[in-house]
């Protein structure tokens, strides 16, 4: 059984990291067109927040910790 997800390329991670240098925050995500899938609760104080870049950073996923 293959895995759901693949480690990207050394092309797709440059991206992605490029992106996130330039976007610091989960709202420069998303005003950059990113997408959030999912909010994971620590407790009442911390929030995981799953989102996915947009493709024109390879359309990754990246966990956002925000308390």
């Amino acid at each position: 059984m293959s895995a759901p997800w693949q480690h990207p390329g050394p092309r797709e991670a440059a991206a992605a990291q490029a992106f996130l240098d330039a976007h610091r925050t989960l709202h420069d995500l998303l005003r950059a067109g990113g997408e959030v899938l999912d909010v994971v609760i620590q407790d009442e104080f911390t929030h995981d927040v799953v989102a996915r870049l947009p493709s024109s950073a390879g359309a990754l996923l990246v966990v956002f910790d925000s308390t």
